[in-house]
C-alpha cells in the first residue's frame, strides 16, 4: 500500500509498505502482527538518496524475472517525477523485498 504524502516533489513522505492475510479479504497484517487498516504496515520501498517518495507499485512479471515499476521524485532534478524500475524478490520467509535497480541504472 501507498502511504504518507505523495505530490510535494522533494518534499514528499511517500513510500510503498506491505503486508498479508490467508485471505483475499484480509485482514492484512505487517512482519510484526500489525493490521494495515489500523496503520500497520511493513516498509518495503521508502526515500534512499535522490529517490525520494517512491510510490505506485505496478508488478511485471515475465519468464525470467519479477520487476516493479514505481513513481519516484527525483531530488537531483528539483524534485521532478521519474520512473523507477526494479526487481521484486523475496526473503527467505516470503515476504517481499525491493532488488537490484533496473532503471534508472544506478551510479556506480
Amino acid at each position: 500500500m501507498n502511504w504518507g504524502y505523495c505530490c510535494r516533489g522533494a518534499k514528499s513522505t511517500y513510500e510503498i509498505r506491505v503486508g498479508r492475510s490467508n485471505r483475499p479479504t484480509g485482514p492484512f497484517r505487517d512482519k510484526n502482527g500489525n493490521d494495515l487498516a489500523e496503520g500497520g504496515g511493513t516498509p518495503f520501498l521508502t526515500s534512499e538518496g535522490r529517490f525520494i517518495g517512491p510510490g505506485h507499485f505496478a508488478n511485471a512479471v515475465s519468464p525470467n524475472h519479477i520487476r516493479f515499476a514505481f513513481h519516484y521524485y527525483d531530488a537531483d532534478a528539483n524534485g521532478v517525477s521519474k520512473l523507477g524500475i526494479r526487481e521484486l524478490t523475496l526473503t527467505k520467509d516470503g515476504w517481499p523485498q525491493a532488488g537490484k535497480w533496473i532503471f534508472p541504472a544506478p551510479a556506480k
